[in-house]
């Protein structure tokens, strides 16, 4: 968990410049997957931190499922089986961007070993000790980086996370930071975002019964994630939508046309975002070539604006299925457990749905690693929480058991410890032996 804290924090201050920071030609990302490539083999050389990978939880059973299917599909991708069978012929082909889009499933253990890792709870403890100074560290560097006031859809996560670790809510200063949550102008690009981002800060801030509200909040997102599967099959041309919101559900509909003609299969991964007939027409916008892309590469990289709807592209309806059993399995499992509501945690959770479900959430890293923490937040703390609790447990049966024992008479004691049977069968053979000796 301290790499996915440490990219969080740095997303929050620097936006999506955080990754492009480098030394040469090694940069942020390039650094997170050389130290996660460490972890891992840490983790697999020591026993008692190689059970993280193996926490036995559904969740995480839904992740590996999902990480297997994706891993099948990149290597399906650079053997060109999707072209091979003719149902991706309206979207190019190029394998060099290959992991540029599938980049996350390298990531996806790294989530999975959070949950149970030692270093979590460092974490946890460390954010609830510090949470105020996190809090006015963070935002002043974004404000001196940005030189505005204005938050933008990390640092709004970030900082409302924060604010949310308080448990007390009485003290002005905590107040204040919710002020600065809620007032601050938002930055341009994802203010639909960041606007619901700040009303689920504000529902869990002051919300008593937090366990409904996270129950609710992951149903009403996972219905917003199957209405953007039917919305861009309902002609809004009378409608007067903007432009932008017209471009996405335009963007939506090429895309899940291509999932139909895959007959649900998906086009796996090295493809364009789009078919080339939709993004021939819109070479303006999004796809208008800038210094760092032509139009021609920016097919490649420019995603539709919903991570759910890409993934289903890439993917098919089995991997995306794959990937919302995950997420439902992490709402059951917070409905089996009613002790110790997180609010923080639940707040992360469902924010960051709603940051992949209307940004380019895995096929950006700033968008990604929001996600990886925050589930991984919310397993550990649970998975935490319960193991202290049957531990609770266990001391109370052994103090009742203790308790039982100063009660009972000195006969009762030695009753229990079979002290008195073993006795009486001892005194029985002693006494039949004399007896035979005696009669003969």
């Amino acid at each position: 968990m301290p790499l996915l804290l440490a990219a969080m924090i740095g997303v929050s201050i620097f936006g999506n410049e955080f990754f492009k920071f480098s030394i040469g030609t090694f940069n942020v990302l390039d650094f997170l997957i050389a130290t996660t490539c460490i972890s891992y083999l840490v983790i697999l050389s020591f026993g008692k931190t190689k059970r993280s990978f193996n926490s036995g939880l559904l969740c995480d059973r839904w992740l590996w499922a999902f990480l297997a299917y994706g891993l099948i599909s990149v290597v399906f991708s650079y053997m060109s089986f999707y072209s091979s069978l003719g149902l991706s012929s309206d979207v190019l082909f190029n394998a060099s961007f290959i992991p540029r889009q599938a980049y996350y499933f390298f990531f996806i253990p790294l989530i999975i070993a959070s949950t149970r890792h030692p270093s979590s709870e460092s974490c946890r403890k460390f954010l609830c000790r510090k949470y105020r100074l996190l809090f006015f560290c963070i935002y002043v560097a974004h404000v001196l980086w940005t030189g505005g006031f204005a938050l933008d859809v990390s640092s709004c996560f970030c900082l409302s996370l924060l604010l949310l670790l308080n448990k007390r809510k009485q003290e002005v200063i905590d107040l204040l930071f919710l002020g600065v949550v809620l007032l601050s102008p938002m930055a341009v690009g994802g203010e639909m975002t960041q606007a619901a981002i700040r009303l689920v800060c504000l529902v869990f801030y002051f919300a008593k019964n937090k366990e409904s509200v996270f129950r609710y909040g992951m149903f009403a997102v996972l219905a917003i994630v199957i209405a953007c599967f039917i919305v861009p099959f309902v002609p809004f041309g009378d409608l007067g939508l903007d432009a932008n919101t017209s471009w996405r559900i335009s963007y939506w509909r090429d895309e899940l046309d291509q999932l139909l003609a895959t007959y649900g299969m998906g086009v796996g991964y090295g493809t364009s975002y789009a078919s080339y007939s939709f993004i021939g027409s819109a070479t303006f916008g999004p796809f208008a070539a800038t210094e760092q892309y032509s139009t021609l590469e920016k097919m490649y990289v420019v995603g539709c604006h919903n991570s759910f709807i890409s993934l289903a592209f890439r993917l098919g309806i089995a991997g995306v299925s794959l990937l919302l059993a995950y997420i439902l399995s992490l709402a059951s499992r917070k409905r089996s457990y009613r002790e110790g509501f997180t609010s923080s945690a639940c707040f992360a959770v469902i924010s960051s749905l709603i940051i992949i479900c209307f940004n380019v959430g895995f096929e950006s890293p700033a968008y990604f690693f929001l996600f990886a923490f925050s589930v991984s937040y919310l397993n550990s703390a649970i998975t935490l929480r319960e193991a202290g609790s049957y531990s609770i447990e266990a001391d109370r049966g052994h103090r009742l058991n203790m308790t039982n024992f100063a009660g009972m008479g000195g006969a009762e004691v030695f009753l229990h410890h079979g002290v008195i049977s073993e006795t009486v069968k001892r005194a029985h053979t002693w006494l039949g032996c004399h007896l035979v000796t005696k009669g003969a």
